[in-house]
């Protein structure tokens, strides 16, 4: 009888480490063990998410959500740049290109060649107008100079990211001042699976605050994440048509 409750504590016990593992995507294991998942998980991402209502994953979806933040940025300058950082299968970009008030360009920057490899699929034709690039990097060292972008994007990644807030600063570097940060955080409740990674709305807030945003809003969004965004505080460059 002992055995039989070892083997059944073994057996319950490398369960739920595999059920964590998979929970926090291999986060902990480090940036190669999170580009390998994605790379295995690229050919059935959207599917999987598309069966789950809990996700809000669909075009009409991000319509309603996604986009509204982004509006003012894309109102001020139709040709704005945009950085979606964990661009994941295109999912921003394909969005932003769809509205016919956006003539701007986007880099969709990911570390899974299996995600980018999905992505291009899927943006093909945008591709070859030039006006989407993707990129394979780690967001804790973007590749590019200071306050390039107008609008810097991520969704469902910034708790995966090898460094969560070097990640951030990072964003924040990037995008020109005036410029809208739109990104996703897990919700509070989750927050305890995974400690050092994933931040209450208040640390979050306080966050954005001290990387110079203003304008701070944070909302529910899906079961398992709330959204959120802010302006860098400045003045931002007047646009084409002004």
């Amino acid at each position: 009888m002992p055995e039989v409750l070892l083997i059944a504590l073994v057996f319950a016990l490398a369960a739920t480490t595999v059920g964590w593992l998979f929970m926090t995507e291999a986060s902990y294991l480090g940036s190669g063990a999170v580009r390998r998942f994605y790379d295995f998980g690229s050919r059935f991402y959207d599917a999987s998410k598309g069966r789950l209502a809990a996700y809000r994953f669909s075009p009409e979806e991000d319509r309603r959500w996604l986009l509204p933040p982004l509006l003012p940025a894309i109102e001020r300058d139709p040709h704005c740049r945009v950085l979606d950082v964990a661009t994941g299968s295109g999912r921003v970009p394909l969005l932003l290109l769809g509205q016919p008030g956006f003539l701007g360009s986007i880099v969709g920057l990911d570390l899974s060649e299996g995600m980018l490899r999905v992505a291009w699929e899927k943006l093909g034709a945008w591709m070859q107008s030039g006006r989407v690039a993707l990129v394979k990097q780690d967001a804790s060292y973007l590749p590019f100079d200071d306050e390039t972008f107008d609008v810097v994007s991520s969704t469902e990644s910034w708790e995966f990211f090898p460094h969560p807030e070097k990640a951030l600063g990072e964003m924040a570097r990037v995008l020109k001042p005036g410029g809208v940060l739109l990104l996703s955080k897990q919700r509070d409740s989750w927050a305890l699976w995974m400690y050092g990674r994933s931040f209450t709305r208040k640390r979050v807030a306080a966050m954005l605050e001290q990387a110079d945003f203003t304008g701070i809003t944070i909302v529910d969004w899906q079961r398992r994440y709330d959204l959120a965004w802010g302006t860098k505080a400045g003045m931002p460059a007047p646009g084409p048509s002004e």
